[in-house]
């Protein structure tokens, strides 16, 4: 087995995915941040996104064409148990895994007459410390305080 990191959000280093022969290619990657939904910037909400939607299918779709020329492989999306339920402050990761579920159905019928089997895996919580930052990155931006006062 060989196992590389790459930055998938890096152009070059997606296309390092053509350097190697794999039979089974595994889609883990993500960046997470809690908040509320309706408070939190746009900006943060496209960067959560951008890694773990667009980034994630581009580097799937490098991998999904030499599986097709081979007749045969898998593609796992390592996706979370946020792609299947959603929980309070955890709209734009839970949204973002959602689509991953989509994906994953729709390149799974694609697929599958060439030979290539698709599947997801959807984790819960473990205490890796994705969601400890995910819930320290909103002090960066939310201010409650703020949220209380106009409230009054």
């Amino acid at each position: 087995m060989e196992v590389f990191k790459l930055d998938i959000t890096n152009e070059r280093d997606r296309a390092r995915i053509d350097n190697h022969d794999f039979d089974v290619f595994v889609a883990n990657a993500a960046i997470n941040e809690g908040g509320p939904l309706g408070e939190m910037p746009m900006d943060r909400i496209r960067a959560i996104f951008e890694v773990n939607v667009f980034a994630t299918l581009e580097s799937v779709q490098f991998a999904a064409r030499k599986l097709v020329k081979k007749g045969k492989g898998k593609i796992v999306f390592l996706s979370s148990m946020a792609g299947i339920i959603t929980t309070p402050y955890g709209g734009p990761y839970a949204a973002t895994e959602h689509a991953i579920e989509g994906m994953a159905l729709t390149l799974k019928d694609e697929l599958k007459e060439f030979g290539v089997q698709v599947g997801t895996i959807n984790p819960g919580a473990y205490n890796t410390g994705f969601n400890d930052r995910a819930a320290e990155e909103k002090w960066k931006w939310y201010d409650g305080e703020r949220i209380l006062q106009e409230k009054i």
